[in-house]
């Protein structure tokens, strides 16, 4: 029985190990700068709210597994993202090239995290591909491509999908491109995905009757069929689609 304690011991220290690291994740100094960093991301003055993005991109670069461990991520994420939406034209350039340079490499090194954001980034980012001032415009579309392609493609389909079922012609527009080839990589892992929201959203596009619309719902189903062959009839056939309207789409 006294040979038995060493084991003991030794399982009551492993198991004390993560509980330091959660408490250190927690206790790192640079988290309590946040608060002062969020409100100043709020000034009326739009240097200082630069300047408040800058700081947090680095906290967040450095500190990424902190973060997400003191359930910290989320927030902070969505703050700076948010910044491509600023009023101010150079503060929402700046936030689109440091997010796609900086902070969406640093958090692909945890890519489930990156993952996790998605349905909240991408109509972010796309309104910022569809109010971003012309010479602003190249920067918001190529950061919305780089966070599709490193997201995994079954959390992007229904953002994507639902932008175009639901968007504007513009929406639509910056949209459109990314629907089959996100469609089809998807359609490799859980089929049902597809079916459940890319058929809809070809089918609300159809629906409607201006002319720009249909042009852009031929475009789709075009690009749907060039992408997924005869499997197209069967992923509309397995959708809510009603049958007089999957005849349109097919």
């Amino acid at each position: 029985r006294e040979q038995a304690s060493p084991p003991t011991k030794h399982r009551a220290n492993s198991k004390s190990a993560p509980r330091r690291r959660t408490t250190m994740a927690k206790q790192i100094p640079e988290f309590e700068e946040l608060p002062e960093v969020y409100r100043q991301l709020l000034s009326s003055t739009w240097t200082e709210r630069k300047a408040s993005f800058d700081r947090l991109a680095d906290i967040v670069c450095q500190h990424t597994a902190e973060f997400a461990a003191a359930g910290k991520l989320p927030k902070a994420f969505d703050a700076l993202v948010e910044c491509v939406a600023d009023p101010n034209p150079k503060l929402m350039a700046h936030a689109l090239t440091e997010l796609k340079d900086r902070v969406f490499p640093s958090l692909s090194r945890h890519q489930h995290h990156l993952s996790d954001f998605a349905p909240s980034a991408v109509p972010t980012l796309a309104g910022a591909c569809v109010s971003a001032r012309r010479g602003a415009q190249r920067s918001a579309h190529e950061t919305l491509r780089d966070f599709i392609a490193r997201v995994d493609s079954t959390r992007v389909l229904q953002p994507i999908a639902s932008l175009v079922e639901h968007g504007n012609q513009r929406m639509r527009e910056t949209m459109m491109p990314h629907l089959a080839p996100v469609s089809a990589d998807v359609y490799e892992k859980r089929p049902m995905l597809v079916s459940k929201y890319v058929p809809p959203a070809v089918a609300a596009v159809l629906r409607d009757r201006s002319g720009a619309s249909h042009h852009q719902g031929q475009q789709i189903v075009k690009s749907l069929k060039e992408a997924f062959g005869e499997s197209w009839k069967d992923i509309v056939h397995h959708s809510q689609v009603p049958g007089e309207v999957q005849a349109l789409i097919v």
